[in-house]
């Protein structure tokens, strides 16, 4: 099996792995501020994997076919467990532009977690960084769009080697917003309207599906019994993941996207991984497709440096429907000859 796809198999499996993030942040006029993060995830997860690939691995053998290699998988495992280290977290944290002043490791309930608080002196500094995590994040869900796309449609054709890559590669499609590490602090961007800022939580996405497209391809053919395994054992998980977010502002809050006001400069939204599926329809829910943000007046002196907002994406060119052929003795009505 490639390393490609035992790297879709384990990141997969961990992709409901119940992760829980809730972020409390500040930021003053002067740009400084302060965090809190509190990031965990449920022991149970990592058993679960495994038991799922020595599943796999014994399917493939009864078939005569290659399963997942145990030292790769391992490996994979390894890396996301290592995203829960406090001197990993911290360590990313301070590339980001953050001083630590306390970082610690928990274990509660059956989740196992580590706890942050830091400062930065310049929010800006947080941002750039933050801009080139998001790049990369991307260029990573694009990559699964892709190997979805790819598994759909060799699980669709009865490929034997990627016997249900299609479902998987779907479930990291579906799951490319999981992040491990410490979440992102929101964007700063600017309005057409004079004195008003905007804070984005969470940047709003296309309503469309395209990873479930592709998750369905699999299930076609030979390749279809993985695909509709990885999406039955993703329900479970996806309850468990859940993000909470609270920002407090340098300004008084004017309007709020998808988000609580807690008070006068201050707001939050809790984000669970049920809550970015896709109704019966196929529709994304209102946070995914217009996002969270808060709007809020920037008070006089704020070094903030606000992004210009997005170019707004041009509108796809319809096909031109073809002309109707005209009968002998018929009239045309669509204005040709």
């Amino acid at each position: 099996m490639s390393r490609m796809l035992v790297a879709l198999v384990a990141a997969a499996l961990l992709a409901g792995a119940c992760v829980k993030a809730d972020t409390k942040t500040a930021v003053k006029t002067d740009a400084s501020g302060t965090m809190s993060i509190e990031l965990s995830y449920k022991l149970e997860a990592i058993e679960s994997a495994k038991t799922r690939v020595e599943e796999m691995r014994a399917r493939a053998e009864e078939a005569g076919r290659e399963g997942p290699d145990q030292a790769q998988v391992d490996e994979q495992l390894s890396s996301f467990v290592k995203n829960f280290d406090p001197e990993k977290a911290s360590a990313d944290l301070k590339s980001r532009g953050f001083e630590v002043t306390k970082s610690e490791a928990f274990e509660k309930d059956g989740w196992k977690g580590v706890k942050l608080e830091g400062t930065f002196a310049d929010i800006n500094q947080v941002l750039a960084a933050d801009r080139t995590k998001r790049e990369a994040t991307r260029a990573e869900a694009e990559a699964a769009r892709t190997a979805a796309a790819a598994g759909g449609e060799q699980g669709g054709q009865g490929g034997r080697r990627q016997r249900g890559a299609g479902g998987m590669a779907g479930m990291m499609g579906r799951n490319r917003g999981t992040d491990t590490s410490a979440p992102f602090v929101a964007q700063f961007v600017s309005t057409d309207k004079p004195g008003i800022g905007k804070a984005v939580l969470l940047a709003p996405r296309e309503n469309r599906n395209r990873a479930g497209q592709a998750g369905q391809g699999g299930q076609g053919g030979r390749g279809g019994r993985g695909g509709q395994g990885g999406q039955g054992g993703m329900g479970g998980g996806m309850e468990d993941i859940k993000r909470t977010l609270t920002i407090s502002l340098p300004g008084k809050i004017t309007e709020t996207v998808n988000c609580k006001k807690v008070d006068d400069t201050t707001v939050s939204f809790d984000m669970k991984g049920m809550d970015m599926q896709p109704d019966e329809d196929g529709n994304m829910p209102n946070m995914v497709t217009q996002g969270v943000a808060v709007f809020f007046e920037i008070p006089e002196g704020c070094k903030i440096n606000f992004e210009a907002p997005a170019a707004p994406k041009a509108a796809e060119k319809k096909e031109d429907t073809p002309a109707p052929n005209k009968k002998k003795g018929e009239l045309r009505t669509d204005g040709g000859n």
